[in-house]
């Protein structure tokens, strides 16, 4: 199935989107996107699919996540506002329903999904609050929305990296992947969107790397790289991820970042 462009929400997010996370999207999917990936099936573990399970992955990126949850079942559809970047969810899972827009105005009717999941996206918004409750309306009533976050920034060795970059990148509103890592601000999130509190579960997500070029073709992809690289040059972003690496590389001269990713899974 093709992204359903009668559904899409265009508008100055998108295009921004498209701009920044969408200028690397390849090497996003094939280098980064799969360090995510035990963090995904520890999630999906806990998902219980069955083949008429309809699931939303709002902000799906390249679509790792929904493909993996589309091969134990699911009926998966994802929203992501870079056009380029659904392009390549599309290809990975082609019976999906994909549609481009901002996930502060989701264009899907309410009760339409049994599970609804974030992965490392409500946090970022400038609306988090706003971007909850829209995931909540599409929830169906005894469905389950899942919100998935970084652990805490003295467990995650990618801490530098992240904090660096988004100063690089400039971002025009307080961007913290951080926010709701620490204990109790999860579940105090879920609360305030009418949403009970069922699990929080705590992953080794480490990122590996088996060499240099591996790693900065991984870190130079996100979309808060792309806006640093915009701001500052390419030199100084790649400069930037090598210091911020530098304690993690390996004898072998590969790169292992320990790292942990935190779940709430709520019922509606």
């Amino acid at each position: 199935m093709s992204i359903i462009i009668e559904k899409a929400k265009r508008s100055q997010v998108t295009e921004t989107q498209t701009k920044t996370w969408g200028a690397r999207a390849r090497d996003w999917a094939e280098y980064q996107e799969i360090q995510g990936k035990p963090f995904y099936d520890a999630v999906l573990n806990r998902c219980n699919i069955q083949s008429y399970t309809n699931f939303l992955d709002v902000g799906c990126g390249t679509g790792l996540f929904c493909q993996m949850a589309a091969n134990r079942g699911a009926r998966v559809s994802g929203l992501e506002a870079s056009e380029t970047t659904l392009k390549i969810a599309n290809e990975r899972v082609p019976n999906g329903s994909f549609v481009l827009g901002d996930m502060a105005n989701l264009p899907f009717e309410d009760y339409s999904f049994d599970i609804v999941t974030g992965m490392d996206a409500f946090q970022i918004h400038k609306d988090p609050n706003l971007v909850l409750d829209e995931a909540t309306r599409v929830t169906k009533r005894g469905g389950r929305l899942v919100i998935g976050v970084f652990g805490k920034p003295e467990d995650c060795g990618t801490m530098d990296y992240i904090h660096e970059i988004v100063s690089l990148a400039n971002i025009p509103y307080n961007f913290d992947p951080f926010t709701f890592s620490g204990d109790g601000e999860l579940e105090a999130f879920a609360r305030e969107a009418g949403l009970t509190p069922l699990t929080n579960e705590t992953v080794d997500a480490a990122w590996i790397y088996p060499d240099e070029e591996t790693m900065l073709f991984g870190l130079l992809s996100p979309g808060i790289a792309v806006m640093a690289i915009q701001n500052y040059g390419m030199d100084i972003v790649k400069d930037t991820i090598r210091k911020t690496m530098a304690p993690y590389k390996t004898s072998s001269k590969g790169y292992y970042v320990p790292n942990k990713k935190r779940f709430l899974m709520t019922i509606k």
